[in-house]
């Protein structure tokens, strides 16, 4: 299968380039300045060379979001839906833990992206923060000269490797429409991944910048998750389209681990707390 990859020269590409040949299928290199998201002609004239695309482009920097809200909503909206248009169900987009429950202009773009792909009945995969992207935190901190402080804001952040990012958006080119995350995410305190990663570094504190918000969360309130498989799970809200994948069920080594979210799914589903306890018996 041939496989656009939009963004094909960013820092996930490199990961998600390997691992579309070793799934066996031919990627398809689009990105800036020959090509752009933005320009219908383009996006259909690629797509006459693919069968399925993997959405990588976007705009990713929440701070310079808010300063320019409006090419955050061309670039992550409107350039969603281009591409859309384009591969219908066989697209797979690279969305964000911002669009649960959004405070700021990029998370926004991203939530109707994600409410785009699923109505076209395609794919969403949800990211945490990739270490080492392009802007982000820890792209900050290794080009910190060795001789000043690393800055640091009171928050948490939940993170993710690009190898494991890589894995999840290719495997979802063979599941069926819905919304997937990373399984087994836990929120770290920002100071603490600093130091993990940059030990005996000296820090300064920073406030948090316009478009940062203090908690990260994967799922929105309106939102549970069920597990996919040993690295993934599914996404389900209350808003998503009736057609959004349904998780096979849990097995039993599972169980235990995943007892609150059966719990909870059996209470938001309208049974009484004290009834949705008797799932886990």
């Amino acid at each position: 299968m041939r496989v656009l990859i939009t963004g094909s020269s960013g820092h996930l590409a490199r990961y998600v380039l390997p691992r579309v040949r070793q799934a066996g299928h031919t990627p398809v290199l689009f990105d800036l300045p020959a090509r752009d998201i933005l320009n219908p002609t383009h996006v259909k004239q690629a797509a006459l060379a693919a069968d399925a695309c993997i959405h990588l482009a976007g705009m990713k920097y929440a701070d310079r979001a808010e300063l320019e809200p409006l090419e955050a909503v061309d670039i992550n909206v409107q350039g969603t839906a281009n591409i859309i248009r384009a591969f219908g169900p066989d697209a797979v987009i690279a969305s964000t833990c911002k669009a649960a429950d959004p405070e700021t202009v990029y998370g926004c773009s991203k939530l109707i992206a994600e409410r785009i792909t699923l109505s076209a009945g395609a794919k969403v995969v949800r990211f945490v923060n990739v270490l080492g992207s392009a802007g982000s935190v820890t792209d900050i901190w290794d080009n910190t000269p060795a001789d000043e402080p690393i800055p640091v804001c009171v928050a948490t952040r939940l993170f993710m490797s690009p190898e494991q990012a890589a894995d999840l958006i290719v495997g979802a080119l063979d599941w069926p429409t819905g919304r997937y995350g990373p399984r087994d995410i836990e929120p770290r305190r920002v100071l603490d991944v600093a130091m993990e990663l940059h030990h005996g570094r000296q820090t300064i504190h920073i406030p948090l910048r316009r478009g940062d918000r203090k908690h990260e969360r994967l799922l929105a309130a309106c939102e549970h998750a069920e597990p996919w498989d040993d690295a993934t799970v599914a996404i389900h809200g209350q808003h998503d389209p009736q057609t959004v994948a349904t998780p096979a069920p849990v097995s039993d080594r599972n169980h235990a681990k995943y007892g609150h979210v059966k719990v909870h799914n059996a209470i938001t589903a309208g049974i009484p707390p004290l009834e949705a306890l008797k799932v886990l018996a």
